[in-house]
């Protein structure tokens, strides 16, 4: 008899940053991920690159490059933990102060994990060389009900799902 799989829900996940200016590896809580995506670019796409006998045209879609999102995360904010905050800080330039930027040495690895229901990684995908991007923060407003929220977007030079 065939075995169902375990599909994964979105809902169990953890994200971790480790290297550059966030030292050690980071466990981040969370509250969203957006922009995981890889994309194959074509060239050629649906052209003919050339007729052969009998009229018959020789179509062929060849890959141009893969292309990557950036990735967005969303969290409640939490005075303990300022580690985006002094990532972000450490790899954008410093305009009053010279422009100086070390974001070479900055630069981090990253990872998104996603759990089976049994609390064992389901998939893995690893980020190479992010750097934080954008930083912003929720709308602020008299009389909301909402946690305070802070998102940052990150670049990276590669994405591979590993698991």
């Amino acid at each position: 008899m065939a075995q169902t799989p375990e599909y994964l829900t979105s809902s169990k996940f953890y994200f971790e940053l480790s290297g550059g200016a966030v030292g050690p590896m980071q466990l981040l809580p969370v509250k969203k991920v957006s922009g995981v995506s890889i994309t194959v670019n074509p060239a050629g796409e649906g052209e003919s690159a050339g007729v052969t006998k009998g009229a018959v045209s020789d179509v062929q879609t060849t890959v141009a490059g893969v292309s990557t999102n950036n990735v967005t995360l969303e969290f409640n904010a939490d005075p303990r933990n300022d580690v985006l905050q002094r990532w972000f800080r450490s790899v954008h330039a410093t305009a009053k102060q010279g422009g100086a930027t070390d974001w070479e040495t900055n630069r981090c690895e990253a990872s998104l994990v996603v759990y089976k229901l049994n609390n064992e990684e389901g998939a893995r995908f690893n980020f190479v060389d992010a750097i934080p991007v954008n930083y912003t923060t929720t709308k602020l407003e008299a009389g909301s009900t909402e946690l305070f929220g802070e998102s940052v977007e990150i670049y990276h030079a590669g994405l591979n799902r590993v698991k």
